[in-house]
């Protein structure tokens, strides 16, 4: 008979085979620095406690952050193709740290509204620098498991810091900006010491010399035009963008529904730790999976699913009702995670990955903007209809990417076929 715990073992080693150590220095780093995710989720409070901000007045700041923050992922694609993965990423999270000292510093309203538009503009900056990097690290077929053994990072840092978040907000607010910065400078730091040389794959032919991280630009002068003239990626970025709208409804309508369902504040608090707990749970289970599954089959399944899982909300009166609904929608998440990051990668010319990456990633940011106001508009004159929405939005995401799946093989064919090295 076999031991349920050797097979659990071996189910997450096959996981962890494979990928470079480089990719496990950018890994660290991922997980360092989301360790210190402290002040985006405790801006509002530190802004209505610490700074003595009206309501209206914070929320204006906290749009200031979101408005930075939409252009964060272009950006930071724009510059991991022109500076290089490496350069990019430094200089993203060292804008990052700076920035949020800056905000913390601030003290009248016009310098915080300010500080937090660069900050939100620099949140993001080193991400599309950190994915373009694990497609030019790793092989093709295990890219959907490295991007998801990323998200897994970002999920586990995420639990420990909001734990940790409130402790340091009881002994002083300014922790949180100090910490948050120090872990970027951090990650920053595993990043140079750590990622020196880039193996070059097939189709990684832009990084030349591994001694000189400056990219092959060939066509740089029409990169831009080349990324929004791609027609599957501007589709792919929809459908994200879709996605990512009922995605997000678990910071903005959820926990009205909660509320709505007479249950008090603290219920909403145990059923989204949930969400993390399971993805921390279950997910280092399964990742050695998607070296085998149609990625955008899997894709497709997991926002259908959830979909499936926010329609559930609109059914859910009780504690357990509600953490039914989102063990769904979670499994959905779970199987998305990475494999949309994949996806994009093959789309990419080697050249262009980081611009690419950096479109799919700005999907996150509209989306950011545009799920509170559709969704709490939608639920304070029909509930029902929001959660029949997200159930059709997760249908019309799935039907999508399975109609634009034979085009997103053949791209990812003919990206793989072998082509001579270029030297920058």
């Amino acid at each position: 008979m076999r031991n349920p715990r050797s097979a659990l073992a071996r189910s997450v080693g096959r996981g962890l085979v494979g990928l470079p150590r480089e990719y496990w220095w950018l890994w660290s780093g991922t997980l360092v620095t989301r360790l210190g995710y402290f002040v985006q989720p405790f801006l509002v409070l530190y802004l209505t406690s610490a700074r003595s901000l009206s309501a209206p007045r914070a929320a204006l700041v906290v749009s200031a952050f979101g408005a930075g923050s939409l252009v964060s992922q272009p950006l930071g694609g724009l510059l991991a193709d022109r500076l290089g993965r490496r350069r990019a990423l430094t200089a993203g999270l060292t804008a990052s740290a700076v920035t949020l000292l800056a905000l913390g510093a601030a003290r009248t309203t016009p310098l915080m509204l300010a500080a937090a538009t660069l900050a939100g503009a620099s949140l993001d900056l080193y991400r599309p620098a950190s994915q373009a990097l694990v497609a030019d690290l790793v092989a093709p077929q295990v890219r959907p498991r490295a991007y998801a053994l990323l998200y897994w990072a970002v999920n586990l840092g995420y639990a420990v810091a909001t734990a940790a978040a409130g402790f340091l907000a009881s002994v002083g607010f300014g922790w949180l900006f100090i910490l948050d910065a120090a872990t970027s400078l951090v990650f920053a730091i595993l990043v140079g010491r750590g990622i020196r040389r880039v193996p070059s794959y097939v189709g990684n032919d832009h990084l030349g010399d591994p001694r000189d991280e400056r990219p092959y630009r060939p066509h740089d002068r029409d990169g831009l035009l080349t990324v929004l003239g791609d027609r599957l990626l501007l589709g792919f970025a929809a459908i994200t963008l879709l996605y990512a709208v009922v995605y997000l409804q678990v910071a903005s309508t959820l926990p009205l529904a909660v509320r709505a369902s007479g249950l008090p504040t603290s219920a909403f608090g145990l059923v989204i730790s949930l969400n993390g707990l399971l993805i921390v749970a279950v997910q280092p289970f399964t990742v050695h999976l998607l070296d085998r599954i149609d990625r955008v089959k899997v894709l497709a399944a997991g926002q259908l699913i959830l979909g499936v899982g926010f329609a559930l909300t609109g059914l859910c009166h009780s504690l357990w009702q509600f953490a039914g609904s989102v063990t769904v929608w979670t499994i959905g998440e779970i199987a998305t995670a990475g494999t949309a990051t994949a996806v994009v990668a093959d789309l990419a010319p080697s050249h262009l990955r980081g611009r690419y990456l950096g479109v799919a990633g700005g999907a996150w940011g509209l989306a950011a903007l545009l799920a509170p106001l559709v969704g709490i508009s939608t639920f304070t004159v029909a509930p029902g209809a929001l959660w029949l929405s997200c159930l059709g939005a997760g249908c019309a995401c799935a039907i999508a990417q399975l109609a634009i799946n034979r085009r997103l093989i053949a791209r990812r064919s003919t990206a793989a076929s072998p082509s001579p090295v270029k030297r920058a």
